[in-house]
């Protein structure tokens, strides 16, 4: 049993819980500051936005209009 409470702390050690002060390897997300996007990063996202969305609504309407035509009851 003393070796089995060892191993846990050695892995409790090893990797230890964001709670209890260790450092985060995430420091990225934690910028404090924005970096501003560039004008080309924004129009792509937004593209990428509008593509994905006008893709749900078409196939939506390819589900709706199997659905109807089946004969399927809501």
């Amino acid at each position: 049993m003393n070796s089995e409470t060892s191993n846990t702390e050695h892995h409790r050690a090893e990797c230890p819980l964001a709670g209890n002060g260790s450092i985060s390897d995430n420091g990225p997300a934690m910028r404090s500051g924005l970096k501003s996007r560039s004008f080309v990063h924004r129009l792509e996202s937004s593209l990428i936005s509008f593509g994905m969305s006008v893709f749900a609504y078409l196939l939506e309407r390819m589900i709706l209009r199997s659905l109807k035509k089946s004969g399927a009851k809501s």
